[in-house]
């Protein structure tokens, strides 16, 4: 209705007048829309979703996180756990990602391992 009566009031000046006093209303509607998605919670994932396997500080898989899954595959089915070092060399990381790396090295091994002994 407000958005009609703005149209209405810019007749006088013709297009532009209309133009120019339509566009609060959808300004305002378009604001609040965008507003109430921001503070709208997501849905809840299924039961059936996929849990992605996150880290001990609660972040996702780091990137080069899955590469060195399947580079380490084997020594993490043996118990073994790559040194930082190792992951440095091998995977061309600096410090700080080979740390994230390493430590997703270690939650998978322990997922393993808690998966063998539940099994």
């Amino acid at each position: 209705m407000t958005m009609w009566a703005n149209i209405v009031h810019g007749f006088g000046a013709g297009w532009t007048g209309i133009i120019i006093s339509g566009w609060p209303p959808i300004a305002l509607i378009a604001a609040i829309e965008v507003l109430a998605r921001m503070i709208r919670p997501s849905p809840a994932p299924g039961p059936d979703a996929p849990h992605p396997l996150a880290l001990s500080n609660g972040h996702a898989v780091p990137e080069g996180g899955k590469e060195a899954a399947e580079r380490y595959a084997a020594g993490l089915a043996r118990g073994d756990l790559a040194s930082l070092r190792q992951v440095q060399r091998q995977m061309h990381l600096g410090q700080p990602w080979a740390r994230e790396v390493r430590s997703y090295l270690d939650v998978l091994s322990k997922h393993r391992q808690g998966a063998e002994v539940a099994g």
